[in-house]
């Protein structure tokens, strides 16, 4: 699998779960290894081409920026800091 294809499926797991993710979660969760300057670049890419969106630091294949509004999770605190 490509880098791309792996941050796909990463945020696509979570988006099971109608969790929007952090970049630095997204990194984490890859099943494969790759450069931080490869992961960037894939996840611009995925932006770009819109097979991803980005709101306000979150990652999701929706695109809806109120999906990842923290009034939507009530019981957590979206914040820009990971777990």
């Amino acid at each position: 699998m490509d880098s791309k294809t792996d941050i796909l499926s990463t945020i696509a797991y979570f988006d099971l779960f109608h969790y929007p993710v952090m970049e630095k979660e997204i990194y984490f969760f890859l099943p494969h290894p790759v450069s931080p300057a490869l992961f960037e670049s894939a996840l611009e890419e995925l932006v770009a081409e819109e097979l991803i969106f980005a709101f306000e630091g979150y990652y999701t294949i929706r695109n809806d920026k109120e999906w990842v509004s923290p009034d939507l999770f009530p019981n957590t605190t979206l914040t820009k800091d990971p777990i």
